[in-house]
């Protein structure tokens, strides 16, 4: 699992979250993951992340492919609202998982009150079908074991 580097552009973020199948046989998707700020503490940072957009059939990832949310916020000072502390993780729960994944992610900023994450998609055409490298790096490997078909991990 791998958070991408901010990409702005009229007033709005947006940040790639990426799942890589790892394992030797494709795996399976589908849905909304969870995604919530976590502090250095260990408490929760603002509310989850609002999930947009419908459920779509399940995305099958093959071996060594990614598939991908978008985490999506606002700007500093797009309206009245502050930017919530910064986090030190992300807790993010797979679609179809009840067993969270936790990965590195201090430079994610959540401004205007607005934090949503859109529904899993598959390797774009013309993508090297790789996790996405940035500065998170995966905590809890002791998880991946537990997800449905399928094992998760992070390159950075």
């Amino acid at each position: 699992m791998g958070l991408g580097r901010a990409d702005a552009g009229a007033g709005q973020i947006y940040y790639r979250l990426t799942f890589e199948n790892t394992s030797e046989a494709p795996c399976t998707l589908r849905g909304l993951p969870g995604v919530s700020l976590i502090a250095r503490g260990g408490g929760v940072i603002g509310a989850p992340a609002e999930r947009e957009g419908a459920t779509r059939a399940q995305t099958v990832i093959g071996p060594g492919k990614t598939a991908d949310v978008t985490l999506h916020t606002l700007n500093r000072g797009i309206d009245d609202s502050a930017c919530w502390d910064p986090p030190d993780h992300l807790r993010v729960y797979p679609p179809g998982s009840t067993e969270a994944l936790t990965l590195r992610a201090p430079e994610l900023r959540i401004c205007g009150d607005r934090f949503t994450t859109t529904v899993v998609a598959d390797d774009r055409p013309g993508r090297a079908g790789t996790a996405a490298r940035g500065a998170g790096r995966f905590v809890d490997r002791g998880s991946l074991r537990k997800l449905p078909d399928s094992r998760f991990t992070t390159r950075v």
